[in-house]
Parts: C-alpha cells; structure tokens; sequence
C-alpha cells in the first residue's frame, strides 16, 4: 500500500519541511494566510501514513484488513491527536519565543486553529479512506 511505503513517507515528511523552511524563511505567513492549510493537510496525511507503517510492521497488535470501519476511526483519531499537539506546540511557541518578547508572529486566533484542525483531520480521513479502499497508484 502506498500510503504506508517508506519512500511516501520520506516524501512526504521532505515536502513538510521544505514548505516550512519557505514559510517560515519568506514570511509566507504575513502575506499568504491560508498557505499553512495544505501543509496541516499533508501533516494529516503523514501522521496516518507513519499509524499505518507501523501496523503493517507490527500486525500482531491490530489487524488493520479485518477491522476496517474500527481502522478508519482510529486512524482519524491518531490524525486529530497530532494535529492537537501540533496546534499546542505552535501555541507554546508564539507564546513563549514571540510574545514574551513583544514580537507576534503567528495567528493565534481560535479560526486559524480550527482550520489547521480541520485540515489535519481531512488529510487524515483522506489517507484512511484510500487506504480503506485498497487505492494503488498503478491501478488507475
């Protein structure tokens, strides 16, 4: 499955850091106020991507082909649960680097964050449902 191959994965996670490099480097953020959206989408994406690796490795701890409608919620659920953490972390260091210092850089408001969620969540749903459905690349 393509979703959990380790050169998916490894693009995957180079495009997350290349695109954070640019958006933090370029001050995407200032100018470009939804250009985090498709990253939180591909973030969604990875977390699942690395959930599904590692019980494809591990397929003693959870048969993932048996229990498929069980499979999909919980690999939104992973999906919500790091792009929860990932919001804490953004949270921590807009408050803790920037504006102790009286420098705001990112947007803390509670809409931006619900947009990050929900994308987090869409890219985790997405990686589920191709999964779920057995989609190959080379199928089409």
């Amino acid at each position: 499955m393509f979703i959990a191959n380790k050169k998916f994965i490894l693009i995957n996670l180079a495009i997350l850091i290349l695109s954070q490099s640019a958006y933090s480097n370029f001050e995407w953020f200032k100018n470009l106020p939804f250009v985090d959206k498709p990253m939180h989408f591909l973030g969604g994406v990875l977390a699942v991507s690395l959930l599904l690796y590692f019980f494809e490795k591990r397929p003693d701890l959870f048969s993932l082909p048996e229990n498929k409608s069980v499979s999909l919620i919980i690999i939104v659920s992973f999906a919500a649960l790091i792009g929860l953490l990932w919001e804490f972390y953004e949270y921590s260091v807009e408050y803790y680097f920037f504006r102790l210092s009286g420098v705001t850089v990112l947007d803390m408001a509670l809409g931006d964050t619900l947009g990050d969620l929900f994308f987090d969540l869409l890219g985790g749903f997405a990686a589920g449902i191709f999964r779920r459905a057995g989609y190959e690349p080379n199928q089409i």
